[in-house]
């Protein structure tokens, strides 16, 4: 229990203050002390929390709307007065710089002060009018955005992982695509791929395609290619992403030139269409080759993901328990110990200080008389 060095220090405040024949301020000296140490307490554990629990991840969708604001100057007046009541009425003008902003179904409202590439800085010359902004921010265009949701997985995940695996022995494995560029692009096809920007596009049109309202698959589509590794190496990448996000299908392969070596999807998704979708999805790509389009691949698993994916719902892990650490235990307890000894004791030492600073100073005074 979190809150048990509390208890424990207040029962441990009150006998000490009583038995100090301090009980004036008995009741203010405790209430004190159990709201700094709640704000301490309450404090260290959202911080374990948002790092143990807390995850990010990907939400897809477009562009609906796009609104730009025109610079413009407004006159500000104010009015003084002096020290002898007089009034004086001074203005000046405040120059307010055009505004440019999208709006996407999965990331809401989103201010933006250059284009998608990168290559025009928007400022108060250009773009002008919605039109010109929309030719920079197409309405339909694929988004991207990060959003936090409590996984309790993150914390149990030893339970899960592959026991034959040790991570320490698999040093390259690429990172999770969790990095925002330009907004609201995320590049979610890792490692190498014959024309990778139109690759990156149009997985990045599936994944919105999957997630309008109409469909609603909530599915995250990433693609890892991890060159010529070994089969092992798939399921590495599974224990270091720790089974991935929630609403994220992974499809990792392995390729020697043009020719696939394995392929092993992973997802949280375990339903009976979802384990039969990580079965067709290795059997056709098994059958391809890389020096294909490798669009065509992403629109054709794209079809079968809408068709079979059914996404896991993390309400089923409620029932794994966040384990509290022994050093967060550790540092609440330090905390109330220096609390309960400040407030028992504190008052003590000024007290002997303001004794001794007296008797020096009368010292002092005999001396000189």
């Amino acid at each position: 229990m979190i809150f048990l060095p509390t208890i424990i220090a207040v029962i441990i405040l009150t006998i000490v203050l009583v038995s100090k024949n301090e009980t004036d301020d008995l009741f203010l000296s405790i209430f004190v002390y159990v709201l700094i140490s709640l704000i301490v307490t309450l404090s260290l554990y959202a911080i374990f929390m948002d790092t143990k629990v807390n995850t990010k991840e990907i939400w897809s969708g477009k562009i609906i709307s796009i609104h730009h604001i025109e610079e413009y100057d407004k006159r500000v007046t104010t009015t003084h007065t002096d020290s002898k009541g007089k009034k004086y009425t001074t203005s000046h003008t405040v120059h307010h710089s055009a505004e440019n902003y999208i709006e996407t179904t999965d990331g809401g409202k989103i201010k933006v002060y250059h284009s998608l590439d990168g290559k025009t800085r928007f400022n108060d010359k250009f773009p002008n009018t919605n039109a010109e902004l929309e030719k920079f921010y197409p309405i339909n265009t694929p988004t991207a955005s990060i959003h936090t949701y409590q996984n309790k997985v993150k914390s149990s995940y030893s339970i899960y992982k592959h026991k034959n695996i040790n991570l320490k022995e698999y040093k390259d494995l690429p990172k999770y695509p969790k990095s925002i560029k330009n907004y609201i692009q995320i590049d979610r096809f890792l490692g190498d791929i014959n024309n990778k920007d139109k690759v990156i596009q149009k997985l990045n049109e599936v994944n919105s395609n999957l997630n309008t309202k109409e469909k609603n698959k909530q599915v995250n589509l990433i693609f890892v290619n991890l060159k010529d590794k070994p089969e092992n190496y798939g399921f590495a990448l599974q224990d270091y992403w720790e089974g991935g996000n929630k609403n994220d299908f992974v499809v990792c392969f392995s390729s020697s030139g043009n020719k696939i070596n394995w392929v092993y999807p992973f997802s949280w998704a375990d339903s009976e269409k979802s384990e039969k979708l990580k079965i067709d999805i290795r059997e056709y790509m098994l059958k391809i080759s890389l020096n294909n389009d490798f669009t065509k691949v992403i629109d054709d698993i794209g079809k079968m993901v809408e068709e079979n994916f059914e996404r896991k719902e993390f309400a089923n892990f409620n029932y794994l328990n966040v384990k509290t650490p022994t050093w967060l235990y550790t540092i609440i307890i330090i905390a109330n110990i220096f609390f309960t000894y400040s407030i028992c004791f504190g008052d003590d030492k000024n007290n002997k200080h303001k004794i001794f600073k007296r008797k020096k100073d009368k010292c002092k005074l005999n001396k000189i008389d």
